[in-house]
């Protein structure tokens, strides 16, 4: 079983759940960014990880896992 992409559990997760439209509309995206970016069709652009984390609460390294490194080295 492949695990849910923290938008898709963030989507879920909020009362009442938000569709793609409206996280996009949250984030000032476009509903096809966030499709695929769910998806996996493509990854959460470097420049926007600040924001989506701001807006949405979610950590940095949830929405990029492969820069994990990254943000480690960066907060020492």
């Amino acid at each position: 079983m492949s695990r849910k992409h923290p938008f898709t559990e963030y989507r879920n997760s909020c009362t009442p759940p938000l569709s793609q439209a409206e996280l996009a509309q949250l984030l000032g995206v476009y509903r096809s960014y966030v499709s695929r970016v769910e998806s996996g069709e493509r990854q959460v652009g470097y420049k926007k990880l600040a924001v989506f984390a701001k807006k949405t609460g979610l950590a940095p390294e949830a929405l990029r896992p492969d820069m994990a490194k990254t943000f480690r080295e960066a907060a020492e």
